[in-house]
């Protein structure tokens, strides 16, 4: 199910409807249209949506215009996705995770993420918090910004394996840079993997699998 917003820069609801269509043809989902009163469409405008939804929005209204979209037809599917996500939870290890970021925005987004995969993840702004933390609680596994202010990713993993060579905490590189060569600075540096951003949920969990590999053994 796509919602679209009739009013947008650049490109409006009906304009981004119109170019799914024409994309993607049958297999464009059923889309949504928020719309404020008294909006004037053609009948053929009108034939890209499933269904209008005057602003403002409440939330019971909302609920009852998807639930009839989506119907009850899919009702299995969304067991099954249920079910795979259920899964995907259990084949997750248990670990205490640290997040090394700057960027208040990439913290909520990586801490989100992790969420969604039964993670509770705890967050520090630069590499010498990270360096700090450690010393006084044991993690498993810490993403590991980069680019920080007062101590860069590089350093802070420098000063962790220096002072904690223990091969039990993962250090996994989450930075923007993607430059020939970064990967290896990372590897030398004593981390242990490396994603870019902009990070996705599933890059997180791959990385994760790949570096606590034991979990798919069986």
């Amino acid at each position: 199910l796509l919602i679209l917003d009739m009013h947008m820069p650049k490109m409006n609801g009906l304009e981004l409807a119109q170019a799914l269509t024409t994309k993607f043809g049958e297999a464009c989902p059923p889309v949504m249209m928020l719309t404020s009163l008294g909006q004037s469409l053609l009948e053929q405008e009108r034939s890209l949506f499933c269904s209008f939804l005057h602003k403002p929005v409440r939330r019971e209204q909302l609920f009852k215009y998807v639930s009839r979209i989506l119907g009850p037809e899919n009702e299995q599917l969304g067991e099954s996705v249920r079910k795979k996500k259920s899964e995907d939870l259990e084949e997750m290890p248990q670990l205490k995770i640290l997040i090394a970021e700057d960027n208040l925005v990439n913290q909520k987004v990586a801490r989100r993420m992790l969420k969604k995969l039964g993670y509770s993840a705890e967050i520090v702004a630069n590499g010498q918090e990270a360096v700090e933390i450690v010393q006084q609680r044991a993690f498993d596994l810490i993403f590991m910004d980069m680019r920080m202010p007062v101590m860069d990713g590089l350093e802070a993993t420098r000063q962790i394996r220096t002072k904690f060579s223990s091969d039990a905490l993962k250090i996994i590189a989450m930075t923007a840079n993607a430059m020939k060569g970064d990967r290896e600075s990372c590897l030398e540096a004593g981390m242990d993997d490396y994603i870019t951003k902009p990070v996705k949920i599933h890059m997180i969990r791959d990385a994760i699998l790949r570096t606590f590999p034991a979990v798919t053994e069986a």
